[in-house]
């Protein structure tokens, strides 16, 4: 069985591209996340309660990356030089598994047409 929770932030970030870009300047987005767990029913037939789902995604993720600076937040803690939609839906996959061993994917949309998911 699997589980979808949806969630949503507000960020900025820049990119440092071997190519000229508008994305090189500062620039936000309205973050769509969707988390999907993958496991059997537990006793109340559930895989995970979605209030316990929210509680660890909105205390591991959004409370860290909402109306951040995301090129800063990355580099400073990664050495990542781009806070790309990809390297960010990994990071976030990577930190939730911790705590979720039933993770299955997350998908990071970036504007409305375009996502990244890991794994």
């Amino acid at each position: 069985m699997k589980i979808s929770k949806d969630f949503e932030f507000a960020a900025a970030h820049r990119l440092t591209l071997p190519y000229d870009s508008p994305c090189e300047r500062l620039h936000g987005h309205n973050y769509k996340l969707r988390i999907t767990l993958e496991g059997r029913l537990n006793d109340a037939g559930m895989v995970m309660d979605f209030k316990e789902l929210k509680s660890i995604v909105i205390e591991e993720i959004i409370s860290v990356l909402d109306h951040q600076d995301l090129t800063e937040f990355f580099v400073i803690n990664n050495h990542i030089k781009n806070a790309t939609a990809e390297i960010m839906s990994k990071w976030i996959y990577d930190r939730l598994n911790k705590r979720l061993p039933e993770l299955h994917k997350v998908q990071l949309w970036e504007t409305t047409d375009s996502m990244a998911e890991y794994p």
